[in-house]
C-alpha cells in the first residue's frame, strides 16, 4: 500500500510519485537489467500494452480514495520473463474537526448549555479552550455556562490522525457574558403620593 495525504481540495484524489516505488519493487535487483512499468489495468500490465502510466509527472488516482494499479517488472534480456504485482494507492484524509456553536455569545444564566454543531461531516475530537476560565467538556464540547467565567475564549476541537496525515484542528471563538442585574433599590421603604 502506498498512502499519501489528500491535497486541496479534499476530494479523495491526490498525486502519487510512482517512481518512489521502483526501488521497493525491485527489492535489491539490479535496476539496469530490469524494466519497471505501471498500469491502471492488470490486463494491460500482462500484455505490456502501450498504456503504461507516464512516470514523468505525478500520477493522480482515477478512483476516489483507493485504487489498485499494477506494476510490471520485466527482464531486459528476456521479455517473456516478467512478473505483475498489484499495489494499492490510498488517499488518506485528514479528520474533519469543523464545528461552531449556535451563537457567538452567551449569558452565564442561559439554558441549555451550548453544544457544538458539526459542519460538513465534522466530528468530535478533544475540546480545549484558552484562556482558562471556560468550563468545557473535553469529549462532547458542551460549555457549562453557569460554571464558566465571563470572557472571550478560543475553543479548539482536535481530531487525532488515523494514518500518516496530520491531526485535524478547528477553532472558533465564544464569548460568555455576565447575566444582567435587573434588581434595584429605593433610598427609603415608603413614599407618600405628595412626596
Amino acid at each position: 500500500t502506498y498512502e499519501v495525504c489528500d491535497d486541496l481540495p479534499i476530494d479523495g484524489f491526490s498525486s502519487f510519485d510512482l517512481n518512489t516505488l521502483t526501488a521497493q519493487v525491485l527489492d535489491g535487483l539490479d535496476p539496469t537489467i530490469y524494466t519497471v512499468s505501471y498500469y491502471i489495468l492488470e490486463a494491460d500490465a500482462i500484455a505490456d500494452a502501450a498504456t503504461a502510466i507516464d512516470l514523468t509527472t505525478p500520477f493522480v488516482n482515477t478512483v476516489i480514495n483507493s485504487q489498485v494499479i499494477y506494476i510490471r517488472v520485466e527482464s531486459n534480456s528476456l521479455t517473456t520473463c516478467f512478473a505483475v504485482v498489484p499495489v494499492t494507492l490510498e488517499v488518506g484524509g485528514f479528520g474533519n474537526a469543523k464545528f461552531n456553536y449556535s451563537a457567538p455569545a452567551y449569558c452565564k444564566n442561559e439554558t441549555p448549555n451550548p453544544m457544538p454543531i458539526y459542519i460538513g461531516g465534522g466530528e468530535a475530537g478533544t475540546f480545549t479552550a484558552t484562556p482558562n476560565g471556560l468550563v468545557i467538556d473535553a469529549i462532547s464540547g458542551e460549555i457549562n455556562l453557569a460554571a464558566s467565567t465571563a470572557g472571550t475564549y478560543t475553543v479548539t476541537n482536535t481530531v487525532l490522525a488515523t494514518g500518516l496525515c496530520g491531526d485535524a484542528v478547528f477553532t472558533t471563538t465564544v464569548t460568555i457574558n455576565e447575566a444582567g442585574n435587573a434588581s434595584f433599590t429605593y433610598p427609603q421603604d415608603e413614599y407618600c403620593i405628595d412626596d
